[in-house]
């Protein structure tokens, strides 16, 4: 009686039960997973923008002082000329007035 076919589809269909039930457990555990490593890549994808954005903001301020310095040794430059200059006329004024 334990053979037969009502008996053996019986346990089969229960077998397969079982293994849906451990294929949906498994695919639910994979779904958290990937949850999270969607989130985990999300936040690293913030996180690379956040320090690309702080690196090309200070890439930026080091232009700006970089072309201030640029300008201050320029006018430093062009003053220094501009005395020069002044001492020659001062010494040629001097030289003509004795």
């Amino acid at each position: 009686m334990a053979d037969e076919p009502d008996n053996l589809v019986l346990k089969l269909l229960r077998e397969m039960r079982t293994e849906i039930r451990e294929i949906r457990s498994t695919q639910a555990e994979h779904t958290q997973k990937l949850d999270l490593l969607e989130k985990q890549g999300e936040e690293g994808r913030q996180y690379l923008a956040h320090a690309l954005g702080l690196s090309t903001m200070n890439e930026m301020k080091l232009r700006a002082v970089d072309l201030q310095h640029m300008d201050f040794e320029t006018r430093q430059k062009k003053t220094g000329e501009i005395l020069a200059d002044l001492q020659r006329r001062m010494s040629r004024l001097e030289e003509t007035t004795e």
